[in-house]
């Protein structure tokens, strides 16, 4: 039996871009030598001439395969920001007391604590994802907080005479968009991509299985979400189902949002929901159409599981946060409604 040759150990240098990077190669035969050096070369210049854009590219191109649409396009944003402030960076430069200090300065210029924790999410992640391609070994952002100074942006559901002036407007293409919304809680992405087919009116339900975005102006169509949780089937309350009747949803097929018999284009969309907002003097926003129906399950008693299934989320933690969000709105309408009664009976009896 052929004794085993022993382990050797070299030192080899890489420069990269004029530093000296060291490291130190074990082996046991020249062959093996050959190969762990090549190998040892190209994760060090791999590692060390990658700035932050190239990883933050590469991320964003493998992250859309993994997330639902309407996800990777709240992303975008968060990623023009960070790319713009550490673009040109060395990804192994960048260090946790530089990216807290970008925090600060989006706390102290104004940003709420929702703009600004997305931006630490994105950053997070494209670490992450650095960490497990072998660029880097350490996540410097894993430590950063979002500071406390940042004040919180309130999120409201539409007050009672907007919720009135929809269901009083539910004719044309933007009222029953609107109606839809608030008795479905789809996400805008949703509504637009829905089908006529994909109302079972003997069911009583609606199959969500597509999204449509907008690139620019142009409306995209994707026939699959690309979570679980985006693929669910919602119920068809009698509110919606009467109006949908109305719009005679139950004799047509084909895409229900379109005009001139083509898919929605963001230009148009915002068009005719900015019109729509002025003729019935509504300010609310399609999210927060959403949320009101998050206040129907709530009203209704329904438990946080069946609410997570009906809204799409994929995390119970945000239907969680969302009932936490209700109940402190709804305390603050009983606060107010009280000080008002008690305001005139005062004033009655002053």
């Amino acid at each position: 039996m052929a004794k085993k040759k022993e382990r050797k150990f070299s030192k080899i240098t890489v420069d990269v871009d004029g530093e000296k990077i060291r490291r130190t190669i074990s082996y046991r035969t020249h062959q093996e030598f050959v190969e762990k050096q090549k190998k040892v070369e190209e994760e060090i210049r791999r590692k060390f001439t990658k700035n932050f854009s190239n990883v933050a590219d590469e991320w964003e191109e493998a992250h859309e395969k993994e997330i639902q649409h309407y996800t990777s396009e709240g992303y975008k944003a968060p990623l023009k920001d960070l790319k713009e402030e550490f673009g040109e960076t060395l990804l192994s430069d960048i260090t946790s007391i530089m990216f807290q200090q970008f925090l600060e300065r989006m706390a102290d210029r104004g940003y709420a604590k929702h703009t600004i924790n997305l931006r630490k999410i994105v950053m997070n992640q494209i670490f992450n994802y650095a960490i497990f391609n072998e660029i880097i070994s350490y996540n410097p952002i894993s430590v950063c907080k979002v500071p406390k100074k940042a004040h919180t942006t309130a999120r409201t559901i539409p007050t009672d005479s907007e919720i009135s002036a929809i269901k009083a407007h539910s004719d044309g293409l933007m009222g029953l968009y609107c109606n839809l919304l608030m008795y479905t809680g789809l996400r805008r992405e949703e509504a637009l991509a829905l089908k006529f087919e994909d109302i079972n009116f003997s069911s009583d339900t609606i199959s969500v299985n597509k999204a449509l975005i907008f690139e620019s102006n142009k409306p995209v169509l994707r026939t699959s979400l690309k979570s679980s949780a985006g693929l669910r089937t919602v119920p068809l309350l009698f509110p919606l189902k009467n109006i949908l009747i109305q719009h005679g949803a139950d004799k047509k097929t084909g895409f229900i949002f379109t005009v001139d018999g083509e898919l929605i284009n963001k230009g148009r969309f915002d068009k005719s929901y900015s019109k729509y907002r002025k003729d019935t003097g509504i300010s609310c926003t399609s999210h927060q159409l959403r949320h009101y129906f998050a206040t129907l399950c709530f009203d209704a008693n329904l438990d946080e599981k069946d609410l997570q299934n009906i809204m799409g989320h994929a995390k119970i933690s945000l239907t969680k946060e969302i009932y936490i969000h209700i109940r402190q709105e709804r305390r603050d309408e009983t606060r107010n409604k009280l000080n008002e009664f008690l305001s005139n009976d005062f004033r009655c009896h002053g």
